[in-house]
């Protein structure tokens, strides 16, 4: 008699949108690991709604000969160590003690979150001795083997890296260091973006300078198992009679210059994910433009009368207080509450200061690699950067460690090389209005109204409404602080 071969897998984004999205493109991990191994029972272990469970399961049923268990469970965050193995273990001590003896387990460790493929490691070394696949489109069904000295190593190395389905050493993305640490809050935004990175919904992330609003938008593209294209758009950086062109695209001869057709970002973001980011500072010409494409999923190029379909997911990204342009008349609110679905507020790095030496060790490695020596930090050195304010958050750290390393002339990077590569914003204020240069593209008049603006926000913000505003920034009148809104919109 043939001992059974069992694989075990979690259900991965992956296998469902392979399965039921495009079933006639290639098979996700776990249909093609039992099309290319002789398996004769399958475990799979879902933690998605009853719906996609049923129709995945059907699916599963109909692609293999194997004797198929799909079995639910609640998982309220797929990357909490306890619950993950908790379950793990369980639902295997359950359909285990059923088999007969003999049977051979494999457990697929390419579907689901990096945390499911670490308490697999764990389980294939320790209580349930099993063999380790790992399924990729390029190289197929392929043995791997962890033996149990190296997981002390890797399992630090995924916590870290937060919500991604598969680890470096398996060659493929993580997340960027802006998002690693242990402190509360960026965990809590980790398991945030795994919740939400699913749904379809808009996301505008919040967040000052530096703390990894594009980073962000990239793991909720790679994490949402949407097949398009990650297209991303600073709107900051396009002029404004070129943005409708560079969100909608144009036909030729749509207006001076226009050659060629061209497809805007919307089109080539197509099934996948259009970031735009710096997007408080669309115009607000361009935002009534916007409008529709939001609500219709929809829009007409340049120069074209046809409107286009787009099934794009629309992330956007601010270091503005939208809430307060809006008061001043300089961000429509229909607008903002089209994007504020799933908001996302980034912590800055004084708000997640227990994250400094995880994050300066990490940029200090970075360095390493390419210094035939390394170089250490010594403890005064790490209190120093662990004390600074970092107006500019995880950037400016990472910076601040570069330039560290260029000053140290040997091994030890001490407190005053970190002090000398700071950055100093002791007059910031002043250096900003008084100290810039007079060069070509210097607009006084641009700067003063930027300041203006600044002041109405505040105000607004801060006096509850426009009477209140008036009085807090000096204005004889009501009707002198209403013109000053006015013109200020306006431009």
């Amino acid at each position: 008699m043939i001992s059974p071969l069992v694989l075990c897998s979690w259900l991965g984004d992956t296998d469902l949108k392979c399965a039921l999205e495009t079933p006639d493109a290639v098979p996700g991990p776990i249909i093609r690991a039992l099309g290319e191994r002789p398996f004769t029972h399958a475990l799979v272990i879902s933690g998605r709604d009853s719906a996609r469970t049923n129709a995945y399961r059907d699916r599963l049923e109909k692609c293999s000969a194997a004797t198929v268990t799909v079995t639910s469970v609640t998982l309220d965050d797929p990357v909490d160590y306890t619950k993950v193995y908790e379950l793990t273990r369980k639902r295997l001590e359950e359909y285990v003690n059923g088999m007969a003896k003999g049977a051979r387990i494999v457990f697929n460790i390419s579907s689901g979150t990096p945390t499911m493929t670490a308490v697999w490691i764990i389980l294939a070394n320790t209580v349930f001795p099993a063999d380790l696949i790992h399924v990729s489109r390029e190289q197929g069904v392929k043995d791997m083997k962890f033996p149990f000295r190296m997981v002390a190593e890797f399992i630090p190395r995924v916590k870290e890296r937060g919500n991604r389905e598969l680890l470096e050493s398996l060659s493929d993305p993580v997340l960027d260091s802006a998002l690693k640490g242990e402190s509360p809050v960026i965990r809590e935004l980790r398991n945030e973006i795994a919740r939400i990175a699913g749904n379809d919904y808009p996301v505008l992330i919040l967040g000052e300078t530096g703390t990894g609003k594009e980073v962000v938008a990239d793991q909720l593209h790679r994490l949402s198992g949407r097949a398009g294209n990650y297209v991303p758009v600073n709107c900051a950086a396009i002029p404004k009679d070129l943005i409708e062109s560079e969100l909608f695209g144009h036909a030729k001869g749509a207006f001076t210059g226009a050659l060629d057709n061209r497809n805007g970002a919307m089109l080539q973001a197509h099934k996948g994910t259009l970031f735009l980011d710096e997007f408080g500072e669309l115009s607000l010409q361009a935002q009534v433009k916007l409008l529709r494409a939001l609500e219709k999923s929809s829009f007409t190029p340049l120069g074209k009368d046809k409107e286009i379909k787009s099934d794009c997911r629309f992330v956007c990204a601010t270091n503005r207080d939208l809430p307060a342009m809006i008061a001043t008349g300089e961000f429509r609110e229909d607008v903002y509450h089209r994007v504020a679905v799933n908001i996302l507020e980034l912590p800055a790095l004084r708000d997640r200061r227990s994250d400094i030496p995880l994050l300066a060790g990490h940029f200090l490695d970075e360095v390493n690699h390419k210094k035939p020596a390394p170089l250490q930090l010594e403890q005064n050195a790490m209190a120093a950067l662990c004390a600074a304010d970092w107006p500019g958050n995880v950037r400016e750290l990472k910076n601040t460690v570069i330039r560290a390393a260029i000053r140290c002339q040997g091994q030890i990077i001490t407190a005053d090389h970190i002090k000398a590569s700071l950055l100093r914003f002791g007059s910031r204020s002043h250096d900003d209005l008084l100290g810039q240069d007079l060069v070509d593209g210097f607009r006084l008049e641009e700067l003063l109204d930027r300041v203006a603006r600044h002041y109405i926000e505040r105000g607004l913000k801060e006096g509850k409404n426009a009477s209140g505003a008036a009085r807090l920034l000096g204005f004889s009148s009501q009707q002198t602080f209403a013109n000053w809104r006015k013109k200020l919109m306006t431009e």
